[in-house]
């Protein structure tokens, strides 16, 4: 799943660091070096959470028992009813948190890459991906607002979907699916990703074409 959308100055305000397990500001600043002010890198992974969590129901975090979170049963109905909240903005994301006694699972996710739009482009976006193992004993569940449908699919399945026009792709979801199919699984992939210096790709256009750095036409 590719969910995007923007941090919020909830995401690295105040207090946050509290919430999360496994990451601190210092940690993440460090990873994203470029990030100013350093202490709103933390914020990439809490919006990475969020973002998963309002639009398909996905929620890395654990528990008051520091085990990863179950949604099931009377947890899960609560979960879901302070989603909505979220969503409709009656409700900030941390009070789910604080309600629940939840800590985010930041150490779940993964940092892969950072993408920039083409200069050439009059809307551009700065978009770092992170990878994780979906949790487990929890069920999708899509914000209408923002998806219809949902299937899992393998990297291969998904590209080939897009070549036939089925499963159409930005540049930089086409280009991070492939580098995906030769991770063999989620833990290999993972695994990759440990110290790793990521550096950011800009991809540029030379007419209708995107050229990525090291390919001919470059500049």
């Amino acid at each position: 799943m590719f969910p995007g959308g923007r941090i919020e100055k909830e995401d690295w305000g105040p207090g946050i660091a509290a919430l999360c397990r496994g990451l601190t500001r210092q940690e993440a600043a460090a990873t994203l070096r470029t990030v100013e002010p350093p202490d709103r890198a933390i914020g990439f992974w809490v919006a990475a959470i969020r973002e998963v969590f309002e639009e398909v129901g996905l929620l890395f975090a654990f528990d008051r028992t520091g085990s990863l979170l179950r949604c099931q049963g009377e947890t899960g109905q609560r979960i879901q009813q302070l989603r909505r909240a979220c969503r409709e903005g009656t409700r900030h994301f941390a009070d789910l948190l604080h309600a629940e006694g939840l800590r985010l699972a930041t150490d779940r996710l993964h940092y892969l890459s950072h993408w920039i739009t083409p200069e050439e482009r009059s809307v551009r976006n700065d978009a770092r991906f992170f990878v994780a193992r979906a949790p487990d004993d929890q069920e999708v569940t899509l914000d209408p607002d923002e998806a219809t449908d949902f299937h899992w699919v393998t990297p291969e399945e998904a590209l080939t979907g897009e070549a036939r026009g089925a499963l159409p792709m930005r540049f930089p979801t086409i280009k991070t699916l492939e580098a995906l199919m030769g991770a063999g699984d989620v833990t290999h992939l993972i695994a990759s990703t440990r110290g790793k210096v990521v550096q950011p790709i800009r991809p540029r256009l030379a007419g209708e074409r995107i050229v990525m750095p090291g390919e001919p036409g470059y500049f």
